[in-house]
Formats: C-alpha cells, structure tokens, sequence
C-alpha cells in the first residue's frame, strides 16, 4: 500500500474529530450563551419585587433551621432585657384579682420603685392607660403613688411611657402620666411594622414627630439608645434569640409579692444594669407573629424566674403551642438586636444579582454537561451546600437571598 492511501484514512480521521470538536463548540455556544442569560434572569429575579416574598419566608426559615442546628443565640441569662408582664396569673392573684386594671397603679408603683431602685439601665413602660379612676368626681390623688414613681424615674431619664398611633388618632398615656414622666421627651411609639403576612421581621427606627421637627424614635430603638447601643441609620431587621425561654420573665403578682417583702437583693439580681420593659403576656391580647414564628412555643410560668410565688403551669400554662407572641417580647428582641450587637444585614440588590445570578449560571451549565439524572444528583447537592452557607451567613448576621436561589435552582433543572 502506497504512503498516499495510508494517509487518506488518516485525513478523513483527522477531519472528522475536526468536525466533532467544531459542533461541539458550536454547541457550547450556543449552551454558555443560554446560560449567561439564564444567569442574567437569575439575577433579575432575585432584585425584583416578586422575590421580596422568598425573601421574607426563607428569613423565618433561616431562624428556624439555626435553632434546631445552631441552638439559641444566648442563654436567657445574658440577655440585655428582662420582661416584666402582665400574665393571666396576675388576673387571678390578690390584690390585682377581680379589679379592672386602672385600679391597679398603687401596686405598679410599688414594683416600678423596686426595679428602679435596683439600678436598671433604662425601663420602658408598655401598658397604656389613657384613663385613670384619679379624676375630681371619682377617687382624687389614687394615682399619686404611680405617678410619684414615673417622676422620679423619668425625670431622671430612666422611664419611657409607650403609646400608639392608629390612623390619625393616637392612644397615648393621659395627661397626668404624661406630666408626671416629663413630657413628650419620655413617649415614644411602640408601633410595630406588620409586613403583608403578618409577620413582624423588621423594626421601625423612628417615626415622624406629626406635630412637627425632627422624627422621633420608636420605643425600642430609644430604650436601646438609653442603654448605650448605637443607632441604626434605618429600620432594621430584628435577631431573634429562640428557645422555650429566650429571656428572663417576671409576673408582675409575683414582684409586687416580693416587692412587699422588701426583698430587695432579688430585684438587684434580677434588674441591675438591665433594660426592662413592662407589659402584657396574655393568651388573646395583643400577640404578633414574630420572624421566628415557626419555632411555636408554649407559655408556662414555671419557666418564669420566681420571688415570692410559685408559678402554677397547671392553671395558667397554655394548653398549646402558640406560633404567636405577645408584643412585648418582640420589644425585648429589637432591643437586644441592638445592644448586644446583632444586627442582621441584608445584601443590597448588587450583592443579591451576583449571588444568584452565579447560582443560575452553575447551575445551567451543570445540567447541560452532566445526564440528567447526575446533574439532577449534583444540582441537589450543590443547593444543600448554598443552603448550608446561607445558614451560617445568616448565623453571623449577613442574610442571603436563599429563597431566590432554590427557586432558581428548580427552574435550571426544569429548562
């Protein structure tokens, strides 16, 4: 055989690969362009309004899987906050029993003189009482001892009073509170901010002062501010610690019993150097769903640290696990956020069309190269490790768009 026809087959070989390698690349083509596309829609999405609700649910998400991966932030003993409440055991317990709550402000002062004394930080007074039996016709001076408490606290600028603006009306303390605390310099709004689902992820800085001059800051983020925190420069995205107790608690029954025992070592062990915030724990009134809402929880005074009175789970524990929570504790949780430094921060739309639009990118071009059922294999594995960054992201404050990355992820394995 001649050396020409041996090397016609070599040619026609060597042309052949030749080809291959050409469709191939036109392929290819044709594949990375549909990919930088599919990455570019990626990206879009995940800075479009349509992702603002993943966004929203991989939050509580994100909350729940740390808790039952990471556990609590804090034990409750390191909180910044202690809580004291009105709970469904001080509606059954002397003195406060089958009185209507306006009759009830001599025994508050008697615990609000007490915490004051301890050496709080600051007391924040979330129960607003509008009206009052201290009236001309009615019981004259009845109020004196609370309001003797709430000058010498506020004028001190340890006590914020709490009210709320409905529409164009405003529930504030009445007039003689108000005076007694200061003035408009000591109310603040406790306001939440309710998003479309009605869940409360985020608190509100400030609000705008409606009788004019500069806004004025929420109840929260003034308490925090009074404690030392930094301000936020906007609203902000609240912390929460999770667990069955996630901060201290104190029945307001409870503390009026110890406050009239004069135990004062245990209102300094309970209260020195802490924010303490006043208010409501009841089964029906005034509960939110918080961002952790999927973790629910079930109300029990036994987990309540105690004084004088033992707490009684058979009578006044719920009966079930509540994915709601009483306002007063989403408080608490804003404050922490701030003065203990966990602030959660969202990557701006910048951050968010690199994140997914790589994800969109590796993951059209992992489908196009592997079998189906291997990319469908390494697409999944591959989610489960951004989910895995995405919770440990969210674990030292940097929140990812993880909920536009699944969806992301799915449509790549479907086209």
């Amino acid at each position: 055989m001649s050396s020409s026809s041996r090397a016609e087959p070599s040619f026609a070989a060597r042309r052949r690969i030749v080809e291959r390698r050409r469709r191939l690349l036109r392929r290819w083509r044709g594949r990375v362009a549909f990919a930088l596309a599919f990455a570019f829609l990626a990206g879009s999405f995940a800075i479009s309004p349509v992702a603002d609700g993943l966004q929203r649910a991989a939050i509580d998400g994100l909350f729940f899987a740390r808790h039952w991966l990471l556990g609590p932030l804090f034990a409750a003993g390191a909180s910044d906050v202690a809580v004291v409440v009105i709970d469904e055991e001080t509606y059954h317990t002397p003195p406060f029993a089958d009185r209507p709550r306006v009759a009830w402000t001599p025994h508050v002062a008697k615990i609000i003189e007490a915490i004051d004394a301890a050496g709080p930080r600051v007391i924040g007074y979330a129960l607003v009482d509008p009206t009052s039996l201290d009236q001309p016709d009615l019981l004259p001076r009845y109020d004196r001892p609370l309001l003797r408490a709430f000058a010498q606290a506020g004028r001190a600028g340890r006590l914020i009073l709490g009210e709320l603006r409905l529409s164009g009306e405003m529930i504030a303390p009445y007039r003689g509170q108000r005076v007694a605390v200061g003035g408009d310099d000591n109310l603040r709004l406790l306001n939440m901010l309710v998003e479309d689902d009605e869940v409360v992820r985020r608190q509100p800085r400030s609000f705008r002062n409606e009788s004019g001059g500069d806004e004025r800051l929420s109840f929260a983020v003034e308490l925090a501010q009074r404690a030392g925190a930094v301000v936020p420069a906007a609203d902000y995205l609240i912390n929460f610690n999770t667990g069955p107790a996630d901060l201290p608690a104190y029945s307001i029954a409870d503390l009026l019993a110890c406050a009239e025992g004069a135990k004062r070592d245990f209102f300094e062990r309970a209260f020195k150097d802490k924010v303490v915030i006043i208010g409501t724990a009841l089964d029906v009134e005034d509960r939110r769903y918080g961002a952790k809402w999927l973790l629910p929880e079930r109300s029990d005074p036994g987990q309540q640290i105690r004084c004088m009175l033992p707490g009684d789970a058979t009578r006044f524990g719920s009966l079930i696990d509540r994915r709601t929570m009483p306002s007063v504790f989403i408080h608490a949780a804003a404050v922490n956020t701030l003065t203990k430094g966990l602030a959660l921060d969202v990557l701006g739309p910048a951050g968010n069309f690199a994140l997914a639009a790589l994800s969109g990118l590796a993951a059209a071009l992992i489908f196009f190269a592997l079998p189906p059922l291997v990319g469908a294999g390494v697409g999944l594995a591959g989610l489960g490790i951004q989910a895995a960054a995405a919770l440990l992201a969210f674990a030292r404050g940097i929140v990812t768009p993880i909920g536009a990355m699944i969806v992301i992820a799915a449509a790549g394995f479907a086209i």
